[in-house]
C-alpha cells in the first residue's frame, strides 16, 4: 500500500476537496451518539454533502443530513471526515458526494441493497442496480461549477449481500465488486479506492445465522485487496457493533476515521 501524497493540497488552486461515500447504511450511521466536538444542529464549516432528492449540495449538518437513513441517527463518517479534515486543510472547503443506502432502497423503491441488485448487474433486470444508476445519473450535477480535488471513494457495503436468502451475492461479489469499481475508474477518471471490509461478527444477528455467506463476502473483499481492486483496504473486526450485532459505533466511526487520515490523507 502507497500512501498518497496530499502535501500539494494546500498549495493548489482547488477551492473544494471532494469524497466519495458509498455503499450501505454503516457508510453513514452510527450510534444516537454524537462526539462533544460535533455538537447536534449545528453545521461543520465549510463542510457540504449531496442531497440526492434536491440534488444539490446542503450544509453538513449533525443530527441533521449526512447519514443515510435518517429515522436512525445522523452522525457518520461525513461529519467524522469532515471535521477532521478540516483540521488539516483550513483554508480548503470539504464536500462529499454521498450515495448510500440500507437494506431498504427507500426513496428509490424497496429493492434490498444488495451489491447485485442496488449497485451492479441486477440479473433480474439484466441491467444496473437502481442505486448505481443513480450514483451515475447525479454525478455530472454533483461535479460541476467548482473547482476540487478528488481524494477518492471510501466503499463500506457487503452486509445485505451475506444475508442467510442471498447465497448468490455472496458466491459473486468478488467479480461483481471488481466490476463495479472498473466501471466506476472508467467513468469517471481512475480514483483511490478505500474499502472497509464488513464486520465479521455480524453472524450475531438473526439474518446473518449462514456464516459461511460472512466469510465468502469477506473473503471477496480480501482478495480483491491482494488483487489491487483497491488503493487502500481496512478490516472492521477490530472495531465495536452496535447492540443490533450490524452496525458499526460510534467509536469505530472515530477509529477508522483516524486510520484514514493517518494512512491516506497525510504525509
Amino acid at each position: 500500500m502507497i500512501k498518497i501524497n496530499y502535501k500539494r493540497i494546500n498549495n493548489s488552486n482547488t477551492e473544494y476537496i471532494l469524497i466519495h461515500l458509498h455503499g450501505q447504511s454503516n457508510i453513514g450511521r452510527a450510534d444516537n451518539v454524537y462526539p462533544s466536538y460535533l455538537p447536534t444542529g449545528v453545521a461543520l464549516t465549510d463542510c457540504e454533502v449531496w442531497d440526492e432528492v434536491t440534488q444539490e449540495y446542503v450544509d453538513l449538518v449533525p443530527g441533521v443530513n449526512g447519514a443515510p437513513l435518517t429515522s436512525d441517527t445522523q452522525y457518520g463518517f461525513a461529519h467524522e471526515l469532515g471535521y477532521r479534515l478540516k483540521l488539516l486543510y483550513p483554508d480548503k472547503k470539504i464536500r462529499f458526494y454521498l450515495t448510500a443506502r440500507g437494506g431498504a432502497g427507500l426513496t428509490y423503491g424497496v429493492i434490498p441493497s444488495f451489491l447485485h441488485s442496488s449497485w451492479k448487474d441486477d440479473p433480474v433486470v439484466n441491467e444496473d442496480g437502481n442505486w448505481w444508476q443513480l450514483t451515475q445519473s447525479q454525478w455530472t450535477e454533483a461535479s460541476t461549477g467548482f473547482n476540487y480535488i478528488d481524494f477518492g471513494s471510501l466503499w463500506f457495503q457487503g452486509e445485505t449481500d451475506a444475508t442467510d436468502d442471498n447465497e448468490y451475492s455472496s458466491l459473486n461479489y468478488q467479480s461483481l465488486e471488481k466490476s463495479l469499481i472498473d466501471e466506476h475508474n472508467e467513468l469517471y477518471g481512475l480514483k483511490d479506492w478505500i474499502c472497509i471490509n464488513i464486520h465479521p461478527d455480524i453472524v450475531n444477528n438473526p439474518s446473518f445465522t449462514n456464516a459461511s455467506n460472512v466469510t465468502r463476502v469477506r473473503q471477496a473483499k480480501v482478495n480483491n485487496s491482494n488483487n489491487g481492486v483497491y488503493t487502500f483496504y481496512r478490516d472492521s473486526s477490530d472495531v465495536g457493533l452496535k447492540s443490533d450485532s450490524l452496525h458499526i459505533n460510534v467509536n469505530a466511526v472515530q477509529v477508522i476515521s483516524e486510520w484514514i487520515i493517518a494512512n491516506v490523507y497525510t504525509d
